[in-house]
C-alpha cells in the first residue's frame, strides 16, 4: 500500500474533496451576489442558502468522487483531461446538488416541475456566478488546475 492509500489520500478522494469544496464555494458566491439589498427581504433565506451549500458540496463530492479518473493524468493531454473533466464535473455536480436540494420535496409531494427547474439552475450554478465576473471563471480554471496537480501527485503517492 503507498503512502497515499494508507493517509486517505487516493486520487478519488482529493478530487471528491476538491469538487466538494468548488461546487460549495460558487454557489455561495452566486448567493451572495444575489442577496437582497433589503435586510426584511433576506429573513428566512440563511436557511436556505445553507442548505443550498450543503447540497451543491454533496454533489461535488459525488460527482468527483465518479470522475476522478479525469485528474491527475500526465502531460499535456492530462491537462486537457482536467479541464473538460473539470467542466463536465463542475456543470454535473451542480445537477446532482440540485436534485439533493429537491429531494425532500420530491418525495413528500412528488415530482413537480419546480424541481426540474431547480435541478437546471444547479448546473448553472458556475456559469451563473460566472456571468459579467471574469475573474470567477479564472478561479474557477485555478481551482480546477489545482486539483489536477494534487490528484497527479495522489497519483504520484506523494500527498
Amino acid at each position: 500500500m503507498s503512502t497515499a492509500e494508507s493517509s486517505g489520500r487516493t486520487p478519488r478522494t482529493v478530487v471528491a474533496l476538491m469538487m466538494a469544496i468548488i461546487a460549495a464555494a460558487f454557489v455561495f458566491t452566486f448567493l451572495l451576489e444575489e442577496r437582497p439589498t433589503d435586510p426584511g427581504a433576506a429573513e428566512g433565506l440563511t436557511g436556505f442558502a445553507t442548505t443550498q451549500v450543503i447540497s451543491q458540496a454533496f454533489g461535488g463530492a459525488i460527482v468527483g468522487w465518479l470522475l476522478a479518473a479525469l485528474f491527475g493524468r500526465g502531460g499535456v493531454p492530462g491537462w486537457v483531461l482536467s479541464v473538460i473533466g473539470g467542466t463536465l464535473a463542475t456543470l454535473l455536480a451542480g445537477a446532482v446538488g440540485g436534485l439533493i436540494f429537491s429531494l425532500p420535496t420530491m418525495l413528500s409531494s412528488g415530482f413537480e416541475i419546480q424541481e426540474a427547474i431547480n435541478i437546471g439552475i444547479g448546473a448553472l450554478t458556475v456559469p451563473l456566478a460566472a456571468a459579467g465576473r471574469p475573474l470567477v471563471l479564472v478561479v474557477w480554471l485555478v481551482l480546477i488546475l489545482l486539483t489536477h496537480i494534487i490528484a497527479k501527485r495522489a497519483r504520484a503517492g506523494s500527498v
